[in-house]
């Protein structure tokens, strides 16, 4: 997966290139992976830092990911997504708001021998939007949930109100791990440990690159705040 990845980081314009001539190494559902990426961004990211600073932080849920869930919000193109089933993770559901990014991950995970699933939707059009379309594919409960790089930005669409319901909803869905990246953590500090978590692991900035990370756990016993 490195080598995949500092392809794409360093060489976009050769990327289309260098993989037909590696279908082998890299395999087919890969090939046609990056092609799309090339086709639609030109090689172009659209998050903060690189895959490498993005996986700042989340070491401690890799390490832990054998045979779980993963609900991946703002899952992008699935490369995060990829690293957790790489690392023995069984089931991998994703949400993003573009739906090219849907695709991309999708097409990715076409090979990977674990259950998988990238859904489009507009998380700022609140919890009740996301059930009712979705509702059939999300899993109850999911051993970690990732909330990377997400909060806020949907802070500039939602009302106070609609975006504590959906860290409520988020951390209802997490059985053991509720991951958050945001400059704003302080915010929504309390809501999260007032539905059954502990604050595990905290990772500050990463200076023009990744923004602080703070990993809870569920506390024994303790399943949500109802």
């Amino acid at each position: 997966m490195s080598v995949l990845i500092k392809v794409l980081l360093n060489n976009p314009r050769g990327l289309k290139s260098v993989i037909r001539k590696n279908t082998q190494y890299f395999g087919r559902s890969i090939v046609g992976f990056f092609e799309r990426l090339f086709l639609i961004g030109q090689g172009r990211k659209n998050f903060s830092g690189n895959i490498f600073d993005r996986m700042h932080g989340l070491e401690c849920l890799l390490d832990d990911c054998e045979d779980t869930s993963v609900l991946d919000i703002g899952a992008s193109e699935g490369l995060l997504s990829y690293e957790f089933a790489r690392r023995g993770a069984s089931i991998i559901h994703g949400i993003e708001l573009i739906r090219e990014r849907t695709w991309i991950a999708n097409r990715l995970f076409r090979d990977v021998p674990v259950q998988s699933k990238f859904i489009c939707e507009n998380l700022a059009l609140g919890v009740s939007s996301l059930q009712r379309k979705h509702g059939d594919v999300l899993l109850d409960q999911y051993d970690i949930v990732l909330f990377l790089g997400v909060y806020h930005h949907l802070k500039k669409y939602l009302a106070r109100k609609e975006l504590l319901e959906l860290i409520l909803f988020l951390t209802e869905k997490s059985k053991k791990y509720f991951a958050i990246r945001s400059p704003d953590l302080q915010e929504v500090d309390n809501l999260i440990r007032s539905n059954g978590f502990e604050q595990y692991k905290f990772y500050p900035l990463i200076p023009n690159t990744v923004g602080q990370i703070r990993i809870y756990r569920r506390q024994p016993g303790k399943t949500d705040s109802k």
